[in-house]
């Protein structure tokens, strides 16, 4: 969690300049939402400091805040749905019950079907002064432009990209998805030195790789590139 981004955004909103709409780019999602939560909690806090004690502090920690929406993908490989989004226009212009605003908090807006975006889109179009949103996504790619233009944009740098983008993957454990795809990593390069060598064609390699779940074989082809592409640069 960065504290010196989070010190910010406490200060421009105590300014009356934080915008409504917020999207947080970064390379992992759970530390996207630690501080997304920790900014929701300054946010509905009833002391405006983030307490930690105040009833609406305790409900956050409780995850049971009334004013607090949580949007997510029901499943760990599955895409938000349209009807997700659409549950949102059943509070949103309802006045919040404990905190002075309400927070939407979407974890991966760039697990999004079409439907869903659209949806959102509507949404941030025009929403009601005491509502914030913050959307999370580690892949900006897979964010619809229109949504981007609506939202004030924040990227949470990885202090360890500088030095190594495969170590990234030593960040997810064995129980994620993209933990599991990285102890193929291996396969997964010998099977690119084969493709680029002519030892297999297009479909072949197409066919080794269609047991992986593609947003993270795409993930991991990225970090492949991209730290090629740094010891390249290095070794010039």
């Amino acid at each position: 969690m960065n504290t010196q981004t989070l010190e910010q955004l406490f200060t421009i909103y105590n300014n009356g300049r934080l915008a409504q709409s917020l999207l947080f780019l970064g390379d992992m999602r759970a530390q996207l939402y630690q501080t997304a939560i920790t900014l929701t909690q300054y946010l509905l806090c009833l002391h405006h400091n983030n307490c930690g004690h105040c009833q609406s502090c305790q409900l956050i920690i409780a995850q049971s805040h009334p004013d607090l929406v949580l949007i997510q993908p029901e499943k760990a490989n599955s895409l938000i749905k349209a009807e997700q989004v659409r549950d949102v226009y059943e509070v949103l212009f309802n006045s919040p019950q404990i905190s002075p605003h309400r927070v939407i908090l979407i974890t991966a807006v760039d697990k999004m079907n079409n439907y869903a975006a659209n949806a959102l889109l509507k949404i941030l179009e025009e929403p009601p002064s005491t509502v914030h949103f913050i959307l999370l996504a580690e892949q900006i790619n897979l964010v619809l432009p229109t949504i981007i233009s609506r939202c004030q944009l924040w990227h949470f740098a990885d202090p360890y990209i500088h030095k190594d983008y495969l170590s990234l993957i030593d960040k997810y454990g064995l129980d994620t998805e993209r933990g599991q795809l990285a102890t193929h990593l291996p396969n997964i390069i010998d099977a690119l030195i084969d493709f680029n060598q002519s030892k297999i064609s297009a479909c072949q390699l197409a066919s080794q790789w269609s047991k992986y779940l593609l947003e993270d074989l795409a993930w991991l082809l990225y970090l492949i590139y991209a730290e090629t592409l740094r010891c390249s640069m290095v070794e010039k």
